[in-house]
């Protein structure tokens, strides 16, 4: 599910009946996006993960409310759990059968578990690729060839938000970024990253939005009602708060906030959580 023409592919499948069972591998945006799009013209829609709740990347508060948020609308998970293989004749699927033996009737199967590099034809090359398969940049995106830059999900570039650690990160809002700074330094008008990761969903009529960048949080604080769908959580980093994912405007404030270089640390959430934003650049976020 990555194209306009995948989208199209999946509308011509389900059909306008309703009478379509679909099941969905994987517990990621994609997994959930497509289980949310699927549900108004499913007969069914089930979602097989093998962890414990989605979107296990905002953890275990935070994935099991959307959890619940997707039961309440009718979407069936099965957690730790699998497809083991798929039955069906004449070309077409017509069950699912998970790890535990179970059959599933499945007319539409979506497949969300990840995607690989694209960059095997570097292999060989004066171009280097790391151990994934993505390509190493500097701060200008350019390659360890000269004069050959790279941008995009491929890219382990420096990210501004992750103190000018690379990262390689898949949205197509990034890689929009990406070659806008490629294409000025390939120009000759030196163009610096200065990357601030920014990413938003919409599930089941709730705006989810993410801002910052880190790996692996060792604290996750939340500032609102996550029953109510209506919270900040600060995803924190020892002291350091590396990221934000609210259901409100506060994740653009704490994008421009980052933006210019200020840090936030979860003392200071602690004495009070809402303090920080008197600092965001004026103007800026309404």
């Amino acid at each position: 599910m990555r194209t306009i023409d995948d989208m199209k592919n999946l509308s011509d499948c389900l059909g306008s009946n309703k009478d379509k069972h679909v099941v969905i591998s994987g517990s990621s945006f994609v997994a959930m996006e497509s289980a949310a799009l699927c549900l108004p013209k499913a007969k069914s829609v089930t979602v097989v993960m093998r962890t414990p709740q989605p979107l296990q990347v905002f953890g275990q508060a935070i994935g099991g409310r959307i959890a619940e948020l997707f039961k309440e609308k009718g979407v069936m998970l099965e957690a730790n759990m699998t497809v083991g293989k798929l039955e069906g004749s004449g070309g077409r699927v017509s069950h699912a059968v998970l790890t535990d033996g179970r059959r599933l009737p499945a007319d539409v199967v979506i497949l969300a578990v990840g995607s690989t590099y694209n960059t095997q034809f570097l292999q060989g090359s004066n171009v280097s690729v790391n151990a994934e398969g993505a390509v190493p940049t500097d701060e200008f995106l350019e390659t360890s060839l000269k004069h050959i830059f790279a941008g995009g999900d491929i890219a382990f570039a420096p990210v501004f938000a992750n103190n000018d650690q690379r990262a390689a990160i898949g949205h197509w809002q990034l890689a929009l970024y990406h070659g806008h700074v490629a294409a000025k330094n390939m120009m000759g008008k030196k163009r610096q990253l200065h990357t601030v990761p920014f990413f938003w969903t919409n599930l089941l009529g709730t705006a989810f939005r993410y801002t910052g960048y880190t790996e692996q949080a060792d604290d996750i604080v939340i500032d609102g009602d996550l029953k109510g769908l209506q919270f900040t959580a600060y995803f924190c980093q020892g002291a350091e708060v590396r990221a934000v994912l609210s259901t409100n405007n506060t994740t653009a404030a704490f994008a421009e906030y980052l933006s210019v270089g200020n840090k936030l640390t979860k003392p200071e959430l602690q004495v009070d959580p809402k303090k920080w934003l008197s600092q965001v650049p004026k103007g800026k976020v309404k």
